[in-house]
């Protein structure tokens, strides 16, 4: 016997099981309409399903212990690090983002959907970015490139060096930004440019914590 022939019994064995219990063609549509829904219901997840999770891939700690978790398009974490307040009175972040051979130190303001990081004179808007989630954190004052002891490594450029993530007030904002030791400032992203600023804040792990 061919496999075709094989293939041919087997469907007939199945229609006439089938022709047993289903009488018209009524019940055919019937018993199909019921399959269909069984397997839709399979595949849809239940109500009340946290579609944020969707928007969350994964998680990092980093080798201080930090805890960085991926997000995108404004979407941060209940437990995200609150870094300052935009002009508008809109709530900052704690971030970091890749551009340009760069990890970053960023600003997420979630009602905006969006990362900003300042680099090459700019204020670059990004949609994919990590935020900093966990507790026992400070921020501590600096100046002219330094840091102070148990300041958070936030990133590197290009060349290796280390940058730091600071705040300083902006025309009305508190703006997270990166401190840059070896340019002697924070640079803030900001209405479209990287603006300097020499007197500012670090975002440091507790002394406790360390």
């Amino acid at each position: 016997m061919t496999p075709f022939s094989l293939f041919s019994t087997s469907v007939c064995l199945h229609l006439l099981i089938l022709s047993d219990f289903i009488e018209s063609p009524i019940d055919w549509l019937s018993g199909l309409a019921r399959i269909t829904d069984k397997v839709n219901n399979i595949a849809r997840p239940s109500t009340g399903y946290d579609q944020t999770r969707l928007v969350h891939s994964s998680s990092s700690n980093d080798m201080d212990g930090h805890n960085w978790l991926h997000f995108s398009h404004g979407a941060i974490p209940q437990a995200a690090v609150v870094a300052g307040h935009d002009s508008d009175g809109d709530t900052i972040y704690i971030g970091r983002a890749f551009y340009c051979n760069d990890m970053l130190p960023a600003k997420i303001i979630p009602n905006k959907g969006k990362a900003y990081v300042a680099y090459a004179n700019q204020e670059v808007e990004l949609e994919n970015y990590e935020v900093l989630s966990g507790s026992n954190y400070e921020w501590l004052p600096a100046e002219n490139g330094d840091v102070p002891d148990g300041a958070v490594r936030v990133g590197q450029n290009v060349d290796g060096e280390t940058l730091y993530a600071g705040r300083g007030y902006h025309s009305g904002s508190l703006t997270v930004g990166k401190v840059h030791p070896s340019h002697g400032c924070l640079y803030i992203p900001y209405d479209s440019e990287e603006v300097k600023i020499f007197a500012y804040e670090v975002l440091s792990r507790r002394m406790e914590a360390r």
